[in-house]
């Protein structure tokens, strides 16, 4: 399903659907699956129409998990492991998602949701025990550590950076003269 939010050719969702979506949104115990939270927490946010609860997988997050190597993009990673070709959003044409016709940004969102959840799928079918363990024990809950300093700032010590940078040249110094000797 497709509900569009801000944009500019459809007319805003009346409250009542709204509220219907805010209790759906704000359900803590549906499993959710995104791919790139940080991009999603941002629009959830941003748009202030519905609340965003943390999601229980970032396919993004297992895919790095899985095998660092690979290039991260949902469509890569579709290309990649489904072995599908997913329409680029280029393929749209040259507006932003906002102004394009609900009836084309419908079967790219769609498309979107479901690639994610094939990722999903083939990612925890053929994640190591060991990797799984890293993603839900690590990864996941760090991400959402991360973006929330992101937003609320946290403080830095400048002078300490600084003695820090000093520290890192020393040590880097010569291991980066050695790589790039090579």
């Amino acid at each position: 399903v497709y509900v569009p939010l801000g944009h500019k050719l459809h007319p805003a969702l009346p409250e009542a659907d709204l509220e219907v979506l805010r209790e759906v949104f704000s359900n803590t115990r549906e499993q959710r699956i995104v791919h790139q939270a940080y991009f999603d927490v941002r629009i959830a946010r941003y748009t202030g129409h519905l609340p965003f609860v943390w999601p229980w997988l970032d396919t993004m997050l297992a895919a790095w998990v899985f095998d660092e190597s690979v290039e991260l993009n949902l469509k890569g990673l579709a290309h990649h492991y489904l072995g599908w070709a997913p329409m680029e959003f280029g393929d749209l044409g040259e507006i932003p998602f906002d102004s394009l016709r609900v009836d084309v940004a419908c079967p790219y969102a769609c498309q979107d949701a479901y690639v994610t959840y094939r990722l999903m799928e083939f990612l925890l079918t053929h994640l190591h025990p060991a990797g799984r363990k890293l993603l839900f024990e690590i990864e996941m809950p760090y991400q959402e550590l991360a973006i929330r300093m992101t937003e609320t700032g946290i403080p830095v010590n400048s002078y300490r950076m600084m003695e820090y940078r000093q520290v890192i040249g020393e040590v880097m110094g010569p291991a980066e003269a050695a790589v790039k000797s090579r």
